[in-house]
C-alpha cells in the first residue's frame, strides 16, 4: 500500500514525484489529519545524518546500489 502527501503548504521541502503521486491505496498521508502534521515536523524527528561517500574509482568493481542497498555502492565521481 502507498501513502503519498496531499499537500503541504507550510514546508519548504521540495518533495519526490513518488511522494505527491497519486497512490495505489487512494489513501494520503496528510489529508484530514490534525494541521500539526507537516512534512517539516516529520523531518524534524528524523536523525540529522550527514553522509560522506568515497571517490570513484576504475579500479573498484561497484553494485547498484537500488538492488544491493550497500552505502558501498555509493561514490562521487571525480
Amino acid at each position: 500500500m502507498n501513502l503519498t502527501f496531499a499537500e503541504d503548504f507550510t514546508s519548504t521541502e521540495v518533495l519526490d514525484a513518488q511522494l505527491i503521486a497519486t497512490p495505489d491505496s487512494g489513501l494520503y498521508w496528510n489529508r484530514g489529519v490534525h494541521p500539526v502534521l507537516t512534512v517539516s515536523n516529520l523531518l524534524a524527528f528524523l536523525p540529522n545524518v550527514t553522509f560522506t561517500f568515497t571517490a570513484w574509482s576504475n579500479s573498484a568493481t561497484y553494485g547498484v546500489f537500488e538492488t544491493s542497498r550497500k552505502r558501498t555502492d555509493v561514490v562521487t565521481r571525480k
